[in-house]
């Protein structure tokens, strides 16, 4: 009980610090988080509106502390097998990074990703998280779950075209 209630609270914190920086990114915008139902069926936790032109724009944060500034997780299937993430419909990624947040577009982020894992002649998914090597991926199906993360190079995530959102508190 008391890891959940932890859990939660950092996932509170994370969801503070993504909102923060898009504000400072989208000052004149209009931010709002996505209900629960939207987050979990199509991936996405914050609508970023323009309030002149009307546009929209989709946004999945996420704040991980495993590998911060060597590697990410890019979630293919969710721990029931259901599309993950990084086939939702946000139209953006805002991830963490050691001095700030890096907001990438998901499409480019996706394509790269395929790109990848086809010039290494496929995915290679492993059950031992600490044997994933880069663009393989980890599943905890030995635990039940059935979800797919391809371990990202922090390098390779910087060499996309990106937004670079810095904490003055981090730098």
């Amino acid at each position: 009980r008391h890891l959940r209630h932890r859990r939660v609270l950092i996932m509170i914190e994370s969801e503070r610090l993504a909102l923060s920086a898009l504000k400072s990114e989208y000052p004149n915008h209009i931010i709002t988080h996505s209900t629960p139902y939207w987050d979990m069926n199509w991936h996405y936790d914050f609508i970023i509106e323009n309030p002149d032109t009307r546009n929209k724009m989709f946004v999945e944060s996420k704040y991980k502390l495993e590998g911060l500034g060597i590697f990410m997780w890019y979630e293919i299937a969710n721990k029931h097998g259901d599309r993950g993430w990084g086939y939702g419909c946000a139209d953006w990624l805002l991830h963490n990074i050691p001095n700030g947040w890096i907001l990438l577009k998901l499409d480019n982020l996706r394509r790269a990703v395929h790109t990848k894992i086809i010039q290494n002649g496929g995915l290679t998914i492993l059950t031992d998280k600490e044997k994933v090597e880069n663009f393989q991926a980890y599943s905890r199906t030995k635990w039940g779950n059935l979800d797919i993360m391809v371990k990202l190079p922090y390098e390779f995530i910087m060499s996309l075209p990106h937004k670079l959102i810095l904490d003055e508190n981090r730098t």
